[in-house]
Formats: C-alpha cells, sequence, structure tokens
C-alpha cells in the first residue's frame, strides 16, 4: 500500500525517532518503510481518470477523420487502415508496458480495446454485414477480458462489465413482450464474462468493481422482460449479506437487492381482494424452485457465518432475503381453485409487511453502525414508502381514528425494540476489507507474472486473427461465390443508427402462412415434444429464432435469382440460401428470415438516391453465394426501365370457385387439370364459359372466407419485374346482408416471361403467396 508524499515524510521521520529512542529496531523500521513505498506523483485517480477521458477522445477525434476519408479508400486501403490503426494503438500500449509505465500502458490498450471493437464494426459495415449483431459484441468482449486479466486493470473491467451487459440484452431482445424465460444459456455465458472482473474484485478490494458488478443486475432485469424470477430479486440482498458489515464492496449488492426487496414486499404487502391477488402476482415474478432453493441455501450460510464472527448486520440482511424468498414460494401456490387461497393471502400480507419493516430497521441499523448516512436514509425511505402505500390502502377502510389505532400500535413497538436495543453492546463495525487470495489462484499468478509480456502479445495477435478471420470468411462469398441478382423491395426509412446505408428487403424474408404451417410441421417431426401432443403456438413462437432455413435457387434468363419452397433442410443438388428466422436485431425491419444481406453501406449522402430507385423496385442486390449456403452482397445495381412493364390482364368471367377450404386462399394455376379441379363453368346471358389457353396464360385466384358482408375483391398493379411477376390485391368490405357469400376473385395473366408470382397485400404490403412456375 502507497502513502502520499507528505504522509510517508512523517512516517519516516516518526520511526527514525522511534529508532534513536530504542522503541524500534533499525531492521523493522527498514520493512515498515518498505511495506508503505511513497506514492508516484501521477498515482491520483483523478489524474488517471482525466488521461483516460482525454485518450478516449484524441481516439474519437482520429475516428472521425478516418471515417470522413473513408468512402474515398479502396476496400484494401479500408482493411489496412483497420488493421495499421489497431496495431499503432495496442502496439503504444505494449511500448509503455515494456517501459514500465503500467498506467500509460493500461490506457494505450483501453483505447487500443475500444479500437478493435470500432474494427468489427468497420470491417462488417466494408463487407455489408447485417447478421446477428449480438456475436460481434460477444467476440469484442471475450477478447478484451485478456487484457483487463494481465493488466488488472479496473477501467477495462469496467468495459468487459459495459460489453457483457450490452450482449445479453441484445441477445434477448427478441424474447421481450412474449412471455419467454431468459435461455439458460445466455445466462450462463454473461455469469461467464463477469467471473474474472468478480475474480479481480476480490483480489485486490476494489468497491468500484464490486459496485458496477450489483448494477449488472439490471442488464439482467431488462433481459427477463422486466419480469425477473424471485430469486434474481432477492440474490444481490444474499451477497450483500454474505460481505461483513463495513465492508465498502458490500454497498452496490445491499442498495440494489433493498430496492428490489423493498419494491416485492410493498407490493405483495397490498391490503386489497385476494381474488385479485393471483393475477398480480403473475405480473412481477417467474419461477424457478430449483435456483430458489440455491439461493435460500446461500442466504442460510450467510446467516450462519455473519453468527460465527457475531456480525448481526448482515445476518439481519439474510433473514430478510429468506423471507422474501418465502413469499415468493407462497406466491406460487396461490393458483385459481387451490382451496386454502384466502390463508395463503393474508400469510403473505402478513410476512410482506413485516420484512419491510424489518428491511427498514436493518438498514437504519447499518447506516448508524457504519457511521454512514446514505443507509440510514435508505432504511427510512423504506420505512416511509411503507406507512405511505398502507396508508394508502386501508384509509378508507378503517377512517382516521382506526389508522391513528394503528400508528400507535406500530409506534410503540418501534419504541419498544429501541429501548432492547440501547440495553445491548454490540461490537464496533471494521471496515477493513479482506482479499481473496486461495493458493491455486496465487500460484496461477506468481506462474503468470514472468510471461505477462508474451501474453499481451498473444492477446494482440488473437485480436488481430479474429478481424483477419472476419476477413476471410465474409470475402470468400464475393470471391468465389455463384453471383445471383435479388430484386430488392421497398421499405421503410432506413435508420440512422449505423450511419449512411440501405435496408434491403427481398421476397424471400416473407413467409406465407402455407410456408410458416409447413416448417412448423418439419420443426415438430423433428424435435417431438416429449411425446406431447404437438405445441399450439405456432411457427413464430415455437421454432427458435435463428434456425437455419434453406432456400433452393434458380435463375430465369435475366440472372436474377427465383426461389423456391423454404426448407430446414438444405436441397440435395442445386444452389440454395442460407437463412436464418428473425430479423436483424438494430435495422427495424419486421421480417420472417434474414440471410445477413439486408445492409448495404454507401458513400456518405448517395443512400436517398439508392432508397428512391428501391422503392420504385429498379434495384437490384447482386450477391455471392457459396456451395454452403452463406451470403455476401457484392453491389447494388439499377435495374434497367425496360425490365419493369405494367402486364396486361382480364378478369376471369363465368366461373366459380368450388374449394371447401374456410381460409383465404391465394393460388397461381397454370394447368387445365388443377383449373378444372378449382372451378366450376357458370354461363351468364347465354354466354359460355372459356377455360383460359395454359400455354400461354396463368390464373391467378384469391378467396375470402363466407361472410354476410358485401366484400369485393380486385386486382391492380401487375408488374413483370426480371421475370418476376409482382401482383397486389385489395379488398374492400361493404354493409352488412343478410345471405353470406364467399369473396373471389381471379384474373388471367400472360405466361410469357414469368418464372416467379407474389401476390401482395395492397394496404398492408404482406405477402400472401409466392410461387414459383416451372419452366416448361
Amino acid at each position: 500500500m502507497s502513502l502520499p508524499k507528505d504522509f510517508r515524510a512523517w512516517l519516516a521521520k516518526e520511526s527514525a525517532a522511534w529508532n534513536q529512542e530504542g522503541l524500534l529496531g533499525a531492521e523493522q523500521r527498514e520493512q515498515i518503510l518498505a511495506r508503505y513505498p511513497e506514492a508516484t506523483t501521477d498515482s491520483s485517480a483523478l489524474a488517471f481518470a482525466l488521461k483516460t477521458l482525454a485518450v478516449l477522445l484524441f481516439g474519437a477525434a482520429i475516428f472521425l477523420v478516418i471515417s470522413h476519408n473513408w468512402a474515398d479508400l479502396p476496400r484494401t486501403g479500408q482493411l489496412a487502415t483497420v488493421l495499421l490503426a489497431l496495431v499503432l494503438i495496442q502496439g503504444t500500449g505494449l511500448t509503455f508496458f515494456l517501459k514500465g509505465q503500467e498506467r500509460s500502458a493500461i490506457i494505450g490498450h483501453l483505447l487500443g480495446c475500444v479500437m478493435y471493437g470500432g474494427g468489427i464494426a468497420l470491417i462488417g459495415q466494408i463487407y455489408h454485414l447485417d447478421a446477428h449483431s449480438p456475436d460481434a459484441v460477444l467476440v469484442w468482449c471475450l477478447f478484451t477480458i485478456p487484457f483487463a486479466l494481465l493488466l488488472d486493470a479496473t477501467v477495462i473491467h469496467l468495459l468487459v462489465i459495459a460489453l457483457a451487459g450490452t450482449w445479453l440484452i441484445m441477445e434477448t431482445e427478441g424474447y421481450n413482450g412474449r412471455g419467454h424465460y431468459l435461455d439458460q444459456a445466455s445466462w450462463l455465458v454473461f455469469c461467464l464474462l463477469l467471473l474474472p472482473t468478480a475474480v479481480a474484485a476480490y483480489r485486490q478490494p476494489r468497491p468500484l468493481l464490486t459496485g458496477a458488478l450489483a448494477w449488472s443486475f439490471f442488464c439482467l432485469v431488462i433481459a427477463f422482460a422486466g419480469r425477473p424470477p424471485s430469486h434474481l430479486v432477492v440474490l444481490p440482498l444474499v451477497l450483500a449479506a454474505l460481505h461483513p458489515t463495513g465492508d465498502a464492496r458490500v454497498r452496490g449488492f445491499r442498495f440494489i437487492g433493498a430496492a428490489a426487496v423493498a419494491f416485492l414486499t410493498l407490493a405483495l404487502g397490498s391490503l386489497h381482494s385476494p381474488n385479485d391477488y393471483s393475477n398480480e402476482w403473475s405480473t412481477l415474478l417467474r419461477q424457478d424452485y430449483l435456483c430458489s432453493s440455491v439461493t435460500a441455501g446461500l442466504a442460510i450460510w450467510a446467516i450462519i457465518r455473519a453468527r460465527q464472527r457475531q456480525d448481526s448486520h448482515a445476518a439481519w440482511l439474510g433473514l430478510v432475503a429468506i423471507l422474501a424468498l418465502v413469499i415468493s414460494l407462497l406466491g406460487s401456490f396461490n393458483v385459481p381453485g387451490f382451496r386454502n387461497r384466502d390463508t395463503v393471502w393474508l400469510l403473505i400480507v402478513a410476512i410482506a409487511n413485516v420484512t419491510t419493516l424489518l428491511l427498514a430497521v436493518t438498514l437504519i441499523r447499518q447506516g448508524l453502525a457504519e457511521r454512514r448516512l446514505r443507509p440510514y436514509v435508505y432504511g427510512a425511505l423504506v420505512f416511509l414508502a411503507w406507512l405511505t402505500w398502507r396508508y394508502v390502502d386501508i384509509e378508507k377502510d378503517l377512517g382516521y381514528l382506526g389508522m391513528a389505532g394503528i400508528f400507535l400500535f406500530l409506534g410503540l413497538i418501534l419504541y419498544g425494540l429501541a429501548l432492547v436495543w440501547r440495553q445491548q453492546r454490540e461490537a464496533e463495525v471494521s471496515d477493513v476489507m479482506s482479499e481473496f487470495r486461495p493458493a491455486w489462484l496465487e500460484c496461477g499468478v506468481e506462474k503468470a507474472l514472468p510471461w505477462r509480456r508474451a501474453l499481451l502479445f498473444s492477446a494482440l495477435g488473437l485480436q488481430l486473427l479474429v478481424l483477419g478471420w472476419m476477413v476471410f470468411n465474409h470475402s470468400r462469398p464475393l470471391m468465389s461465390g455463384e453471383r445471383f441478382l435479388l430484386t430488392c423491395e421497398p421499405v421503410d426509412p432506413r435508420s440512422l443508427t449505423k450511419g449512411d446505408y440501405v435496408i434491403l428487403r427481398y421476397s424471400f424474408q416473407s413467409l406465407t402462412e402455407q410456408q410458416k404451417a409447413k416448417l412448423l410441421k418439419e420443426w415438430q417431426a423433428t424435435h417431438p415434444a416429449s411425446g406431447e401432443e404437438p405445441s399450439s403456438f405456432g411457427y413464430d413462437y415455437e421454432i427458435p429464432k435463428d434456425t437455419a432455413i434453406y432456400l433452393p435457387l434458380t435463375k430465369n434468363a435475366a440472372s436474377i435469382a427465383v426461389f423456391g419452397e423454404p426448407s430446414l433442410q438444405p436441397p440435395a443438388t442445386g444452389p440454395f440460401l442460407l437463412t436464418r428466422k428473425g430479423q436483424s436485431n438494430w435495422n427495424g425491419n419486421s421480417v420472417d428470415v434474414r440471410a445477413g444481406i439486408e445492409s448495404y453501406y454507401v458513400p456518405e449522402g448517395t443512400g436517398l438516391a439508392w432508397e428512391k430507385l428501391r422503392n420504385k423496385g429498379k434495384l437490384l442486390a447482386e450477391v455471392g453465394i457459396l456451395p454452403n449456403g452463406q451470403a455476401g452482397l457484392i453491389s447494388l445495381q439499377p435495374a434497367e426501365t425496360a425490365s419493369i412493364k405494367a402486364v396486361r390482364f382480364r378478369t376471369l368471367e363465368r366461373y366459380f370457385v368450388t374449394l371447401k377450404d374456410s381460409l383465404p386462399v391465394t393460388k397461381v394455376i397454370n394447368t387445365e387439370a388443377e383449373f378444372t379441379a378449382t372451378f366450376h363453368p357458370a354461363p351468364l346471358n347465354g354466354q359460355n364459359a372459356v377455360t383460359p389457353n395454359f400455354t400461354k396464360e396463368i390464373v391467378i385466384l384469391h378467396t375470402r372466407p363466407e361472410t354476410n358482408f358485401a366484400e369485393t375483391i380486385t386486382f391492380n398493379d401487375v408488374q413483370l419485374i426480371q421475370g418476376a411477376l409482382s401482383v397486389k390485391v385489395r379488398f374492400q368490405q361493404g354493409q352488412q346482408q343478410s345471405y353470406t357469400i364467399r369473396p373471389q376473385a381471379s384474373i388471367v395473366v400472360p405466361a410469357e416471361g414469368v418464372n416467379s408470382v407474389e401476390v401482395r397485400d395492397d394496404q398492408s404490403g404482406e405477402l400472401l403467396y409466392l410461387y414459383v412456375i416451372k419452366l416448361r
């Protein structure tokens, strides 16, 4: 432990006097002075923080200069800039480290780790990547951890905590609002990412790091869509109880845990009707009995340890945590039809109110014992919140006199407790923070110290290896993939979160209900639900996000890609596109599947021109696709105006549909046999029905379910775009009538040059039907 210069000088002077007076031996004096060296001039935490911020600002200025000239650089120049910048910045940090200037080395490597994350983003921009965004943050976090450990740097550990929390929130974003539980693998990975930081925070006492770890619990709350399981609410308070009272590292866990438990007990202690209780409980917490049991075991262990060291304050925190877990356990049994439901509700309300008061008193006691104002204030606030909430609860039922009696009764109880505690003498609270230095850990640290230089070079090599792998992997579709042209569809205006880029959307990204049903059937066939009946949740809920979905590919005469029916299995022959279920996290483009080719970065100020082409249906995306289905964007091309033309069509008359399906049906018919099975002739005014000529024509049908409202269906905006026939259908509901009809409409379209047909709702833009015509 280093001492300030003035205090170190005082110690040297006084210890010399003690030596002259015979109170202290010369050898002992030297050992004491060696134990407490003089702090260096640049050891000020404020100075270090200011230097860190200054360097980060310098780095931001450099990044902006690079960004200004980014579009003028060729791809090789852009890649060289990214890799060279990372090597230079990390190399500067290594230089300071080799010179023994560790604080400057920490600042250099911090900026280098930030540059590493920027390099991942820039390479993603170079190759127009729009894949699973959380993966990039996870890789950034993983390869920042070695620098945090090797330098034992608090500021880099804080970066790791921030990246881990960001990854978890991004990874679980798709679950919000659906009632899903947080994926167990995501929870485990999050804990493993924070484990090195937790060890560093206790190996050398660092209240700042433990406070940041405590606040990371909010990332879990967000990931659980604001409804965390009960054990997660109580766990911070249990961790606080495991610390000795007075340990500065306890403060973050105690604050977070006390706030969460106070909210829980205040809400569940409300004196309302038990008929509404189960519904309210279901909106507060989820249940995980295994984790709750483990948390309760930790709380009991915390109480036992607190009793052994005669620390009643920590023991009380453990007791509050156990009571909160008991409330959650009782609440899980409070379900409709439970015969003792009212009794359970009364028990929960009673325990919740006692727990709130116990928490308030515990916090006040700890504030007084530690001689700190904040815990005392927190306890007082919990008590005032409880008093206000309960007053609002029962004031109307009891009136002023009844409330006065309750307040008098509670006041007498608190006064009696004060008299009891005044006569008790409690041990003085120590503010010493113990270190966590088990033999196995210190042995590993001692062995690693001589290798720190080599390990830092290796950590930099790993970062470069990751960036190099990204370049290699994502350049392959561009260099050796088979080229396809994809027609881009109109989409909402671009987001500004990624800079100047164009959101791209393709016809294959919106699946029809029939395609979803087929995929769901495939999924249930390969993932049986443990012998139970197949789930009725449907495609969106039952098939996990990121599931691989394969689309067969063919080309029309203009080299435009034509997509086949999606499947969970890759085709045995022929090219195909590998897609994943679910949209990308940040582009706001609502789609059913994504292929990582939905964003194209363009030079600053040119995005609007490309978007106008896209929204007019005159934009083509050139992609390269490898034999394994991996796709990469190569370029955007304006489609030839002549290739987009309106198609003249005629209404199919004197036929009615014979289908029995009660659902809406959209169908393309290009054979006479299928036409005969679908339609029945209905001569009108002496004119016979005429069958279309299926050697030159196709029929497009759209029907709606039977209804007693007058409905009309109209086809419009029929266009042929590079062999893909785009049709829009609109329906309009009229007045109610006394009989039912089945609205239907059919058109006859020339088949020449048509390789695929897509039918969309004219009002919502929803894809109703996609059909690939077999070439005759």
